[in-house]
Parts: C-alpha cells; sequence; structure tokens
C-alpha cells in the first residue's frame, strides 16, 4: 500500500523548517508534517552552506594584511 503524505501538511513542514521555526507537530504520527522538515532542515543547511562559501570564497578566515 502506497503511502499518501498530505500536501498542505508537508508544506507546513518544510516551511516551519526552513525559516527555523519550532515544531507544530499536535499528533506524533503526522509523518507529512515531520517529512516536510526534515526536507526544510536539509535545504535550509544547503543554502547556509553555499551563503557561507560565497562570503568566504571557500575560507574560514579572512588573510591577513600588512599595514605600512
Amino acid at each position: 500500500m502506497p503511502l499518501k503524505l498530505d500536501p498542505k501538511r508537508w508544506a507546513e513542514g518544510f516551511q516551519d523548517a526552513y525559516a527555523g521555526h519550532a515544531t507544530r507537530v499536535l499528533l506524533t504520527d503526522d509523518h507529512a508534517y515531520s517529512s516536510g522538515r526534515v526536507e526544510g532542515d536539509a535545504l535550509r543547511a544547503r543554502h547556509r552552506q553555499e551563503f557561507e562559501q560565497q562570503l568566504f570564497m571557500g575560507r574560514r578566515s579572512r588573510p591577513i594584511r600588512n599595514t605600512p
């Protein structure tokens, strides 16, 4: 039997996770919401990593400049 997810609950979970909001699960077996949270957390982490790479151009520290 295929698993069916409620698209509205999935989207709520995704949006909450991506925005960094707390979980709003009222039922512990809300699979659609939890699945959306997993995807939202993953995308948020990926975007944060891409932002840091662009910000530091692959470096974690800034170069030291010699001043006269």
